[in-house]
């Protein structure tokens, strides 16, 4: 009698062979693996699997499938527990992963595998991004860290010195971002080198992110002033030239030509010059006349060169109503533009387009040129004034109204040298060399100063200055005057309209009355145009007052203002950060990438010193008159190496054998950078030689 039966359990069957043999049947093996659906890259994950039948020390594999070979690849291996369990972790890069637990065969105990799993592998990351990567000083910009995967973590941020990183602040990034924000101090100007530090923390490695600079710069100021008509133009600390008015009712940006930066302004009645650091003279605005020298009539709404003669370059340039005039580098004189009246000194009264040679006295070379309305002035090497062109009112100077085609000398009065000269609108002023400030031409607006409001007169006369005040800078009008006093005040007298004259008023002034200046603040630079007035101050603001229906006064409006307002200041474009970090992304990438790479920046170099330079600036003559040995006026150009910043430092007298007047003019800070322009005026009150220096500074970029 055959009997049949069957036992089941979970760990094998027996089975009666037809022939009574009892054979042991061997069991399927089954495998399961648990793991969670995303990880991060190089962090261990943790995976648990069980193996059935169960057994100690049953060896399992973790395995990865590759995809290019089209083979699993184990991970990791192990061993199973008593109960057939298995744990271990799995470590890989970022990307999608497809993994397996698997049990090869052991004994009589077949191979098995689990079922596969996908697992989407994030990168590990920390990054800073500046919100600028150029920003003005006491300005508030950010630095933004973010850290993959998104957790709350502790972050140092950290600055470079010149004795390496430090931790400036110690953050926590926000658990649901991963970010965390830092405000870097803007307190001073320079540069600094940020980056991000995030310590090993639990499951997470530490990581230190790519390196981020934060230039901090000064807000632009202006270091020299020039006004026109309905038109004002600066030159700004940041070597760009802003002009404003004519409808723009703040600073804007002139379009210099590539490269190329201004280095001295002159504003005309609608047309505006300037020196450019290529050596080439440069004009834009109305060109109707001839006036911007570019060889034609066209207007020009960028600077254009000057068609200057073959070899010649200019080192003066000032413009007139509708002409300009210039210093050439062969010692000759340059007009161009409207010759009505004979304004450009060559003999004739047809307009010029080019520049074209002035007609001057023999032996003679000028050595400063200034332009009015419709007439020039300009001082000889023989210490003489020569003026030409219109001469209705007498602004010539010499004795009667008769025009001029050429040069004729100003009657200069008797032992009195007069230097510094300013052309207006029908009247010129000039410094003596006794100290007194002298005036001539028309005075019907009390432009003259001399306390007689409806005349003029065809040769100087002193202005009535404040007692114990001399003038040592000076600045005409249409039908204004305005200067700089030795105790420290400026003055301004003649036509008030507008509120020109600055002195919180309207009317005329026919002698020297104090500008209203702000609070604290000292003017150190003038500039009179036809209707408005402008100035430096020490506060690094530039100031204006007048008419102001152009938006030529700058300080955003239109309105007329009869004290000074402020100018708006040009800001400084925040530069963009060149090479953010990407946002982390948890896309999948290829299987077996490159390792990630983390950016260790090299320490940043070591800052250079300041280095100083100084000039020396000597007087070559003699000063030999017993009560008023004169007075001159010398310029010193210092080049900065490398493109450092120059900046200006205090002048001293280091020899002198008489009582010196020493003023310095236009010496301001960063005027241009890598260049800087100091001037000096010197007067003495007795005889013996003078010799004067100033120190500048070149500060690293």
């Amino acid at each position: 009698m055959f009997r049949r039966f069957l036992v089941a359990s979970a760990m094998c069957a027996v089975v009666t062979a037809a022939v009574g043999t009892p054979v042991q049947a061997v069991a399927r093996t089954t495998v399961t693996l648990s793991a969670p659906s995303s990880g991060v890259a190089d962090v261990a994950v943790a995976v648990k699997g069980t193996v059935r039948p169960a057994g100690t020390g049953r060896p399992v594999h973790l395995q990865e499938y590759v995809a290019s070979s089209g083979k699993w690849v184990t991970r990791e291996s192990g061993t199973t527990s008593r109960t057939g369990a298995y744990a271990g972790t799995f470590t890989t890069s970022a990307g999608t992963k497809t993994i397996r637990l698997y049990a090869p065969k052991s004994g009589t105990r077949p191979a098995g595998a689990s079922a596969s799993r996908k697992i989407v592998v994030v990168r590990q990351t920390v990054s800073l991004t500046m919100s600028a990567a150029q920003t003005e000083v006491n300005t508030q910009p950010t630095a933004t860290i973010t850290v993959s995967p998104k957790v709350a973590r502790s972050v140092e941020v950290q600055r470079y010195t010149s004795g390496g990183w430090t931790t400036e602040a110690t953050i926590k990034t926000n658990a649901t971002t991963g970010t965390a924000v830092y405000y870097p101090s803007t307190r001073s100007a320079g540069s600094s080198t940020y980056r991000a530090v995030v310590a090993e923390q639990g499951r997470l490695k530490g990581l230190v992110s790519a390196s981020r600079s934060l230039t901090v710069v000064r807000p632009v100021q202006f270091v020299q002033v020039t006004v026109g008509e309905f038109h004002t133009c600066g030159l700004g600390s940041d070597t760009a030239t802003y002009c404003w008015g004519a409808g723009q009712p703040a600073p804007a940006p002139v379009a210099a030509p590539a490269g190329v930066s201004l280095t001295q302004l002159t504003a005309g009645e609608s047309h505006t010059c300037g020196l450019g650091s290529d050596t080439a003279t440069y004009c834009w605005g109305s060109g109707g006349w001839g006036q911007l020298g570019t060889g034609d009539t066209a207007s020009r709404p960028a600077p254009m060169p000057v068609a200057a003669p073959p070899g010649v370059s200019f080192t003066q340039v000032t413009a007139g109503g509708d002409h300009t005039c210039a210093l050439g580098s062969d010692t000759a004189t340059y007009c161009w533009g409207r010759g009505e009246y004979g304004v450009l000194g060559n003999g004739g009264t047809a307009d010029q387009p080019a520049p074209v040679p002035v007609t001057t006295p023999a032996g003679v070379t000028f050595t400063q040129v200034t332009a009015g309305e419709t007439h020039t002035c300009a001082l000889g090497s023989d210490t003489e004034i020569y003026c030409w062109g219109n001469n209705g009112n007498g602004q010539l100077g010499n004795g009667g109204t008769t025009g001029q085609r050429v040069p004729v000398p100003v009657v200069a009065p008797p032992g009195v040298s007069l230097t510094r000269l300013t052309a207006g609108g029908f009247h010129t002023c000039a410094q003596g060399s006794d100290a007194t400030t002298y005036c001539w031409g028309g005075g019907f607006s009390g432009q003259l100063g001399n306390n007689d409001p409806t005349s003029q007169s065809a040769i100087p006369v002193p202005v009535a200055a404040p007692a114990g005040v001399t003038f040592i800078h000076l600045t005409t009008g249409e039908d204004h005057t305005c200067a700089l006093g030795s105790d420290i005040t400026a003055y301004c007298w003649g036509r008030g309209e507008n509120g020109r004259l600055g002195n919180g008023g309207v009317a005329n002034q026919p002698v020297p009355v104090p500008v209203a200046a702000p609070a604290g603040v000292v003017f150190t630079q003038l500039a009179a145009g036809e209707h408005h007035t402008c100035a430096l101050g020490n506060d690094a603001t530039t100031y204006c007052w007048g008419r102001g229906d152009y938006g030529q006064l700058g300080d955003g409006g239109t309105a007329d203002q009869s004290s000074p307002v402020a100018v708006v200041i040009p800001r400084v474009r925040p530069a963009p950060d060149p090479t953010p970090t990407p946002e982390p992304t948890s896309d999948p990438v290829p299987d077996n990438p490159a390792p990630p790479v983390v950016d260790h920046p090299q320490p940043a170099p070591r800052p250079n010193p300041t280095q100083p330079v100084t000039v020396t600036v000597s007087a070559d003559q003699a000063l030999t008159s017993i009560f008023s040995a004169g007075s001159f006026h010398r310029q010193a150009r210092v080049q900065c190496p490398n493109g450092r910043t120059a900046i200006s430092g205090y002048g001293t007298v280091i020899y002198a054998e008489s009582t010196l007047l020493v003023t310095f003019a236009g010496a301001h800070p960063g005027s241009p950078p890598s260049t800087l322009v100091t001037e000096w005026d010197v007067q003495s009150s007795g005889r013996g030689n003078v010799r004067v220096r100033s120190t500048a500074v070149c500060l690293r970029p």
